[in-house]
Parts: structure tokens; sequence; C-alpha cells
């Protein structure tokens, strides 16, 4: 039984990615715009998906399993994590370059291709919790 607030459903991916970081990925199957998935995430988890490097990136492919625009946490403000994290892996998908000028962009993930796409859209989004706000979460 869901508390109120929580999703109906969602999808944890729990793996470790390179060789220091583990990543618990949380598809949310609620639509919100980013500021409002950024502020669910940092709530109940930790914050939007950071996806450091290839491994993560095909993580997130494996809980995105329909053919969905998910949130992830890179927004433009020179182009930066939303839990801070340096940016230094990117999939930008065919046509899409980080070097626009728009300032209200956020970047959706599609078959593991990075959108970019106007911040107050509704998607579907990827959380991250660290392995010990994962485990409170179970509790």
């Amino acid at each position: 039984m869901w508390a109120a607030g929580k999703p109906r459903s969602l999808k944890i991916f729990s793996g470790t990615a390179g060789t220091q970081n583990t990543s618990n990925f949380i598809f949310v199957n609620q639509s919100m715009t980013w500021k409002e998935a950024q502020s669910y995430c940092r709530v109940h988890y930790t914050d939007l998906a950071s996806v450091r490097n290839q491994a993560e990136n095909d993580q997130m492919k494996m809980i995105i399993t329909q053919n969905q625009n998910t949130w992830i946490g890179l927004y433009r403000n020179s182009w930066a994590w939303s839990d801070g994290s340096p940016y230094s892996f990117s999939n930008w998908g065919t046509s899409q370059t980080p070097s626009g000028t728009a300032t209200d962009a956020c970047l959706n993930s599609y078959y593991g291709q990075w959108i970019i796409r106007d911040c107050t859209s509704r998607n579907f989004f990827a959380c991250y919790a660290s392995k010990l706000n994962l485990d409170l979460h179970r509790l």
C-alpha cells in the first residue's frame, strides 16, 4: 500500500556503475515538471538521477521500459547536474546540442539518448537514492 504522495508504481535498479559509485535509480510513473520532479526526488529519495557514465546510462535504459521521455537531473545552468555532481559524460540525441541559448532547458532521457526539453513540460522521471536513503525508504 502506498503512502500519500507516493507514486503508483516504480522500478528500482540497484547496481554498481564503474568502480566507485553505486547508483540506485528509481523510475517514477507520475507526470511532473522538472522542478516538481526534482522536489519530489529530494523529499522521497536523494535527487533527480545523475547519469555519470555509460554504465549508468545503460541502467537508466533498463528501468525505462516504455517509449517515454523521462526527466533526469541535467539542466541548463552551464549544464549542471541537479545534485551538484560534475558533468563529464553525455549522450546527446541526434540534432541535440548542449550549446543552445535557451535558459529554461532541462533534459529527458529517451532510449538512453538525451533530449533538451522545456522544463515546464510534464514527464515521468527518474530519481536516485543513496544506499542509506533507499534503506530508510524501504522501512
